[in-house]
Formats: C-alpha cells, structure tokens, sequence
C-alpha cells in the first residue's frame, strides 16, 4: 500500500480510543477535507480553515466546536455523532494533524490512489481496484448516462467513476451516507447520494409519482454476500417477483436493481447464488435466461476482497441484448499472490474485456451457450459448468468412444440422508453414523466408531438403514470420497448427512454393479464428472441436482470381471501400502532401542 504506511501511527492511535474502523476512516477523510475546502468557501460562513487551526492550540474540544460549524456547510460529510464517546489526548491530536498535513503535502500525492487504498483495507468486502476498472469498462458507459449504484458494499466502484470523469451518479446506501458526502468535497463533486433500506423503501422515486422508481441507464453493484434478508409485501413497486419472505443475497438486490435499469447492469455475485437450486434464486435465473436479460458470467479469482474469501463472479445484464447466446467466461486463471495485503490480484482484465467484447469458444477460457443448454443444466449458471479443462475434453472424448450409456438414476436409487433424532418413547435403537473421518483409502468399509441412538423400527429408520453394497459417496467438505459397504452388516449402520447413498437397482448382481460403479465414480472420469457439479466457496459440495443424469458407460460381462479385479488389485496395493508403512514405523520406533 502505497500512501498507507504513511499514516498507519494515526490509525493505530484512533485504535486505542475504540474507534470502530469505518470511524477511523471518517475522521482522517474530514480533516483532509476540511483541508481541501476553499479560503473562501469557508470565509463565507465565518469558520476557521485548516491551515489556521493546524496554526493555533489543537484540542479535541476546539476540533469538535469547528466541526459543528463545518455542519453548516456540509451536515452530512461532517457528523461528528461518533465523536461524543470519546475525548482524544491533545498530544495524539497533533500527531495526527502532523501525519495528515504532512500527507497532503507531499510531492505527487494522489488523492483517489489514497481514498482507494483506505476504504480497500478498512471497508469490509470492498472492492480491488483491478476489479472496478474492469466493471466500468464492462459496463460500456456513454458520457449521458444516469449510473445507479445501490448498496453500500459499492462504494468503491463510485471511486473508479470520479477517477473516471463520470459526470451522472446516483449512490443509494442502506447504512451512512457520510463517507460518500465527504468524497463529494474531496473531489469537487456533486454526486446524488440517499441513504434508506433500499430493499424496503427505495430512494429514488419519481417527484410527481411516488408510487413510481425512478429509472437509470446502467447499474453497477456490489450486493452483500451471505446475507439472509426477509421480503416483505413490496405492492407499491412491485420489484419483486420471485424473492418472498426469508431469503438469500442476492436475489432481492437483483430484482431491485432490474426495476431501476433500462440499459445495462454489471453485478458482483457469489458463486454459491449461480449454481444453487432454492426455489427464488433457479425462478430468477430462468428468468433472466428465458427473457433473454443476461449477456454474460465471468468467474474471478477467489480471495480478491477485504475480509471475505468467497468466490464471486460478475454478471452482465443487458436489456438492449441483439443476439440470443449467452457467454462464460473464465477470468480466474491469471492473477497474482499478494503477501502484503494477503490477497490474490487479478491480472488479466484487458484479456477479460477482449473476450467479452469478441466472444468465441476458446479452449478453457470462453464459451457461447444456448439457452437450450442452459435449461438441461437446470439454468445453472456457473462458469465451469460450460468452460470446459482440457481433462474434462479428455474424458468426454473416452466417453464418447461407448456406444452404449445409462444414466446414473436408471442404473441406482441416489438417496439424500436424514437426520434422525430418537423420541422419548421406548423403542430406540443404538446405531453406529458413517462419517467421512470412516472412509477407507480403498475397498469395502469395515469399521465404523461413532454410535448414536435412533428411532425404533419405524419406516424411516428403516430407508435410512445402509444395505449390504450400497455406495457412499461424500458431497460436502471433502468431495468426492467413496466407499462401498460389505457384504454382511451386522449392526445399524446410518449416512451421515455428508453422504449420498447410491443403491443399484439391479438387486440380483448388486454385487457386481456396485464394485463398476464404485471404480467408476473413483477413476479419472468420474472425478472430472463430479468436480462439474462442485459448487460453494468456504465449504465445497456437490450440487445434487442433475447428478442423476450422469451417464455411465455400458460394458460387458468381461469389463464387468475386469472392473472386479481392478478393484481386488486397488484394494490389496493399498494393503501393502498399509504393510509398509508400518514396517517403517517400526524402524522408527525401534531406533538406539
């Protein structure tokens, strides 16, 4: 960080009064913007400018009475509401009156590079500097348009359209509007700035008709992530057609900013909101699909953002859209480690815009998708559902070689674990619950630790009973791992919710079956298959929808005995891994014995 160092000792003393971070932040931009006001803006109204108190006694007292007469100017850019729990020393005032004065003095001091730098380590879930470039020249903005921006976690891209000399802005916060009135000043700006809660009582509504939104060209937006909101009636403005009471971000933010844009939207999404299949956000999806709303996906890099790892991608909404295709686009591949600020910088954006701007299919970079395709998917919109790895073109072309294929839901039962919570009543039963910690490296799973007690004999304890044979295969946190129960079972064995239970149909060569689709879902060609429907960020799972149409080659009765004894020759290498290990073990604890 370029211009932060410089005044890292204001910071750390702000710290020791418990000044939250966004307070901190407040109250150096003030000063730098009462420094930036002019002699005769500040002549006008009778108040002493910067320059003058940096010349006289500094007090706390003294700054507060100063600051409430800047209010007359500006009430909003210079609330001092979080100043009346604390008093600062005098002593550290005018350290920090040092630090800052000497700051703006400095040769060649930028004023926007440093704003950036501070709302990018201070502000939560900002913005990377790299990515709001990026998202205004995606956004293809003309010299008249009207730019919204909604949300408060925004801010930053509203720095990138001031560095970018554009002149119509709209900001809408739902929490303070004290940060962008002070760039106002900062930057000689008259940006349009409303704070309210924006999913509930929109700002920005026509004069003469209330009950109307006002309507911009182009939104730019940075909804929160994660966030669990409650809808409630929205009769007025009728934004919301598929958000209804408690749901996620960012399903709600994207309705609301649809009923305020007429040209163009480019939003920042989590990439959980693009393959997850609740109800509301798979309605909106199609939605967007079917009329023909979404130009583009382009995934980034994960870890880009101040205080949260999620991986996001952007979407671009155009309701001007000419053609019916619909582009992917993989922009995470090329980016760079930051060990200072431990962030990943993304680094190919003029390539990103290139592919945008020329769409083509280009080898695990870029792919032009028909809505048909999209709706098999189940209007699953993740990238690397369409961008395909040079493995995944590998594998579809061994596939391709069997004339014969089954889908996984006609060749097995795909089971979805319950939990099951033993009553009061007398009749339960001990079990032992498969957990993933269980799954062996290979081979039938012998051993089970955990016990647990469940209901008696009622029809569901008994569907949720494994069976001799049946497959597991883990969907959340470590992915993938698969295990296959022996032939005799005889305690109660449960899943753990972690878990899919595949159950041949077959029940005649269960046996046989089984062992195929046990070394098929551990080959090559089944871990590119499931890593297609891999989704989330902090915690990985496999989305279950559409794991069914997984199609699996059909083989003879001869690859049916080959597959067998792979499996036999798996499992005994892994004891001899096993052996060895323990050999060697042994050495080790037998050394200078």
């Amino acid at each position: 960080m370029k211009y932060l160092s410089n005044i890292k000792r204001s910071f750390e003393i702000l710290d020791t009064y418990k000044l939250p971070k966004e307070h901190r932040l407040f109250f150096i931009l003030q000063l730098i913007a009462w420094q930036k006001m002019s002699f005769e803006f500040i002549e006008k109204y009778n108040i002493l400018d910067f320059n003058e108190f940096y010349r006289s006694t500094i007090s706390f007292d003294a700054l507060k009475i100063h600051f409430k007469q800047l209010q007359q100017i500006n009430q909003e850019a210079f609330d001092i509401a979080y100043m009346n729990k604390i008093k600062i020393n005098n002593q550290d005032l005018v350290f920090i009156f040092h630090e800052v004065q000497e700051l703006i003095g400095a040769k060649n001091f930028d004023l926007i590079s440093f704003v950036k730098e501070l709302l990018f380590d201070i502000i939560e879930q900002s913005i990377p500097e790299e990515i709001c470039q990026l998202i205004f020249r995606l956004a293809d903005i003309d010299d008249k348009d009207r730019i919204y921006i909604p949300f408060t976690y925004s801010q930053n891209i509203l720095l990138t359209l001031i560095q970018n000399n554009v002149e119509h802005i709209y900001l809408e916060n739902d929490t303070e509007v004290v940060l962008p009135n002070i760039l106002n000043i900062l930057f000689e700006r008259d940006i349009n700035v409303k704070s309210t809660n924006i999913l509930e009582n929109p700002a920005y509504k026509l004069n003469d008709a209330p009950h109307l939104l006002e309507i911009f060209d182009t939104s730019l937006s940075n909804p929160p992530f994660g966030l669990k909101t409650t809808i409630k009636d929205d009769k007025i403005y009728r934004r919301f057609s598929f958000s209804k009471g408690k749901c996620f971000a960012p399903t709600p933010h994207i309705e609301h900013i649809l009923a305020q844009t007429s040209k163009k939207a480019v939003i920042i999404v989590p990439d959980g909101f693009l393959s997850r299949s609740v109800a509301a956000e798979s309605k909106l999806k199609a939605y967007l699909i079917e009329k023909n709303i979404l130009e583009a996906v382009i995934s980034l890099v994960q870890n880009i953002f101040t205080g949260c790892g999620v991986k996001t991608s952007i979407l671009i909404l155009n309701f001007k859209k000419k053609n019916d295709k619909f582009i992917f686009i993989d922009g995470s591949r090329n980016f760079e480690y930051d060990s200072k600020i431990r962030k990943n910088i993304l680094t190919n954006t003029d390539d990103i815009i290139t592919w945008y701007r020329s769409p083509l299919d280009r080898l695990e970079i870029s792919k032009i998708v028909s809505k048909s395709e999209i709706k098999d998917n189940h209007y699953n919109l993740a990238v690397d559902r369409y961008v395909v790895s040079k493995n995944e073109i590998e594998v579809f072309g061994i596939l391709d070689k069997f004339s014969k294929k089954m889908r996984l839901s006609e060749m097995a039962q795909v089971l979805r674990p319950v939990v099951l919570k033993a009553g009061l009543e007398t009749g339960n039963n001990q079990a032992y619950e498969v957990c993933s910690g269980d799954i062996p490296d290979a081979g039938f799973l012998y051993r089970v630790e955990k016990r647990i007690t469940i209901p008696g004999q009622t029809q569901l304890t008994m569907d949720q009973k494994l069976q001799p044979y049946d497959i597991l295969l883990s969907i959340r946190g470590i992915i993938g791992k698969v295990a296959i129960m022996p032939e005799k079972l005889e305690d109660i064995w449960i899943p753990n919710q972690v878990f899919l239970v595949i159950r041949p149909n077959d029940i005649n060569n269960k046996k046989i079956i089984s062992v195929y689709l046990y070394m098929f879902l551990r080959s090559k060609i089944g871990k590119v298959l499931l890593n297609r429907f891999a989704v989330g960020g902090t915690v990985h799972q496999i989305q279950v929808k559409g794991l069914g149409d997984i199609e699996i080659p059909q083989i003879s009765q001869a690859e049916m005995e080959k597959a067998k004894n792979d499996f036999l020759d798996e499992i005994k290498i892994h004891q001899d891994i096993e052996s060895l290990k323990q050999k060697a073990q042994s050495i080790l604890n037998n050394f200078l014995n």
